[in-house]
């Protein structure tokens, strides 16, 4: 069992770790044990344990699980253009941390897998050499867009947004799709960019959520931390009829063993699969905050309804 000890400096950091570690104890899988000791002697040590999913290994060991079984995975533009009867739809979302989604690239790439990466327009996000490497690798590389969130809804300064930071990623790699950017925090979803637009318009085939029918899709997310369908998470989801009892990595190696002519769709955000025991806990610890702000917005959207409500967009989701 690996041992985690993180040494709080003071009463407040230690109130709201307290609140993340309570949290934490609902997992039961591939533990690490998480000391937390106050300098203070006002409180006594905290001790829970953290799951050891979501890990650049335990990645490793999915795609070998793929290989295994001789799956064909697909970007978006190929699963687009192809229509394939099986397989896997690979899909990362690059938020933050990039360095990792290079990390992910190769590995894919060393076991004859290629997939999509998207990118934000953003320091945490965008790195110019690190998404021409990707692309030398052989992946797809597509635009994550957010311009309707960054303009504030207005529709015209977005179009503009949108024309701008496209040619700032074509000027690296060849881009021909795009995918909205979640922004729980936004009162705007960037797909509604679409509504009254068309993307053709600027030479895109496909937009990974609104071009592609996954009716028969298997759609699994890791936002949340978790492969499962309850896992919170506000606008990472599809129309399907297909679901899946899979909640953490080992589960959905279980699946994909039992059933290799299935169609599914992966989503990853490669900043989340972590390769030291920091890593994985700072991820980890984010993770568990971030849900908790999610699942407040929930319950405030089922207590208001649909009626529109003020939230501060920190944009930083």
């Amino acid at each position: 069992m690996r041992k985690i000890c993180i040494i709080t400096g003071s009463r407040a950091e230690y109130g709201l770790l307290f609140l993340v570690m309570q949290g934490i104890k609902r997992f039961t899988t591939h533990h690490s044990r998480l000391n937390a000791s106050p300098l203070t002697s006002h409180h006594s040590p905290l001790t829970t344990h953290v799951p050891l999913d979501f890990t650049v290994s335990t990645y490793e060991r999915l795609l070998k699980t793929i290989t295994a079984h001789a799956i064909p995975v697909y970007g978006v533009r190929e699963w687009v253009r192809q229509s394939p009867p099986h397989g896997i739809l690979l899909r990362h979302d690059v938020d933050r941390k990039p360095k990792n989604a290079l990390r992910i690239a190769a590995l894919e790439a060393q076991h004859g897998i290629f997939s999509t990466y998207y990118f934000r327009i953003g320091r945490n996000s965008f790195d110019p050499a690190i998404i021409k490497e990707i692309h030398k690798l052989g992946h797809e590389i597509g635009y994550h867009y957010e311009d309707l969130s960054l303009a504030g809804g207005d529709h015209n300064k977005a179009l503009d947004l949108f024309a701008r930071h496209l040619a700032q990623l074509r000027n690296l790699v060849p881009v021909t799709t795009i995918c909205a950017h979640g922004r729980p925090l936004s009162r705007h979803d960037n797909r509604d960019l679409w509504r009254y637009h068309q993307m053709a318009a600027y030479d895109i085939e496909a937009d990974a959520f609104l071009t592609i029918d996954y009716t028969d899709v298997c759609y699994l997310t890791d936002t949340g931390r978790s492969w499962a369908s309850h896992a919170p998470n506000i606008r990472d989801e599809v129309k399907t009829t297909k679901y899946a009892s899979i909640k953490t990595t080992d589960d959905l190696m279980r699946y994909i063993s039992h059933m290799p002519h299935s169609k599914l769709a992966l989503v990853t955000h490669p900043e989340r699969w972590g390769s030291s025991a920091i890593a994985i806990i700072k991820s980890y610890l984010r993770d568990m905050a971030v849900n908790a702000i999610k699942m407040l917005l929930v319950l405030i959207k089922l207590r208001q309804g649909n009626s529109a409500t003020s939230v501060v967009d920190i944009g930083a989701l």
